[in-house]
Order: C-alpha cells, then sequence, then structure tokens
C-alpha cells in the first residue's frame, strides 16, 4: 500500500462513471487498474465507489433474473397445443426438482468471490488516501515544530551574545574603574607629600617672615 501520494481533487466530474466500469471491465482490466484510469480521467472516489456499487448491483440482479427465467422455462409447457398440467402433475414436477426452486433463493449479500475481491480493493484504496491525507498532516506538524526549534535556537543564540557584550562590557568597565583607582592614588600620594614638605617648611618660613618684620621696624 503506498504511504505518499499526490492529494486529489474531491470535486470530481459530477458523474457516476458506471458504463466506464462496465466498459473497462470487459476489456479485462483489474478493479485497482479501472480505479488508476478514472482517477486520471477527474473522478472523485465518491464517484467511482458509487460506480463500482452499481455495477455489483446490476451484475447480481442480472444473474437473478437469468436464474428466473430459466427456472419458468423449465416448468412451462414445450409446446402452446399441449394440455396444461393437472395438480398431481405440477407436484410430481415441484417434488423431483426441488434443487431448481431452491435456486430462485438469493441472499442479498451473497456475491461472487471475484466481486467481492474487487471490493476489498477499493475499500483498500479509500483507506490508502486517506492515510496519505494523516501523513501529509504530520508532514505539516514536523514541519511547524523544527520551525519553533530554529526560532528558539536563535534566540537562545541572541540571549548568549548579549549576555557576552555586556560581559565583556563589565569586564572594560572594571578595568577603567581600577585604573581610575590607581590614579586616584597616585594623586593622594603626591598631595600627601605635598603636605608634608608644607608642614616641614612652614616654621622656618613663619621664622623668616618675623625676622624680617623685626628688621624692617629697626631700620625706621
Amino acid at each position: 500500500m503506498p504511504i505518499f501520494g499526490k492529494k486529489e481533487d474531491k470535486r470530481g466530474r459530477g458523474v457516476i462513471p458506471v458504463d466506464r466500469v462496465k466498459d473497462l471491465s470487459s476489456k479485462g482490466f483489474s478493479e485497482p487498474e479501472i480505479i488508476d484510469i478514472l482517477r486520471r480521467e477527474g473522478y472523485s472516489p465518491e464517484e467511482i465507489d458509487k460506480a463500482f456499487t452499481q455495477t455489483i448491483k446490476t451484475a447480481v440482479e442480472g444473474k437473478e433474473e437469468v436464474k428466473q427465467e430459466t427456472t419458468t422455462t423449465s416448468i412451462t409447457p414445450s409446446s402452446p397445443t399441449t394440455s396444461l398440467p393437472t395438480l398431481k402433475e405440477l407436484e410430481s414436477i415441484f417434488e423431483a426438482k426441488p434443487k431448481t426452486m431452491e435456486t430462485l433463493e438469493v441472499p442479498e449479500t451473497s456475491l461472487p468471490s471475484s466481486t467481492r475481491a474487487l471490493s476489498e480493493e477499493y475499500i483498500e484504496y479509500i483507506i490508502d488516501q486517506k492515510l496519505i491525507e494523516v501523513y501529509q498532516r504530520f508532514e505539516d506538524i514536523y514541519y511547524r515544530i523544527e520551525e519553533i526549534e530554529k526560532s528558539m535556537k536563535e534566540m537562545n543564540n541572541n540571549i548568549s551574545n548579549l549576555a557576552r557584550k555586556k560581559l565583556i562590557e563589565g569586564e572594560e568597565l572594571g578595568k577603567k574603574f581600577e585604573s581610575f583607582s590607581e590614579n586616584i592614588q597616585t594623586i593622594t600620594g603626591r598631595v600627601s607629600s605635598l603636605e608634608k614638605a608644607f608642614k616641614e617648611t612652614l616654621p622656618s618660613l613663619v621664622e623668616a617672615i618675623r625676622s624680617l618684620n623685626e628688621s624692617l621696624r629697626r631700620s625706621r
């Protein structure tokens, strides 16, 4: 049974091809071959199914009519000039040929083995078409799942790249902060040195200013 195939047009041609089925059957085509031919001619599965159903029904009814005609002929007088049989003669005829009368009762469900085989093949064909539709739906679902997984993977990559970028930026900012801290420490050290030197030189400077003031007073 094939698994994948082209999806059929369910609209069909609007005609039940009974005569076409009979014509192809008379030419010796098997049911799968007839189905394939009718599909190519544009008939839908429903039209093909109805055509086979009507063909089978016509064949069974035709056989019943033939059997009834045969039975009627067997009990009909051979010559129109012969007198009608008596009641005893009719009873003897029916008792002598019970099997002939039994053949008139044809069960409605009894079908020829070849016809039953053809019906089973067509049912298998219909099931096959349904499986094709199911597999196509599964393919669509798998395709959508793959697209979602692809999108999630891209999103994850973008988040990872952004986090890595922020980490790098954070590291660079940390390095700049460390450099700034080092510069502050250097400046602080220099200020401390200047402060120390100023404290050491301030008393001498004050004393020199005092001496200069006293000298100026004396000179006046």
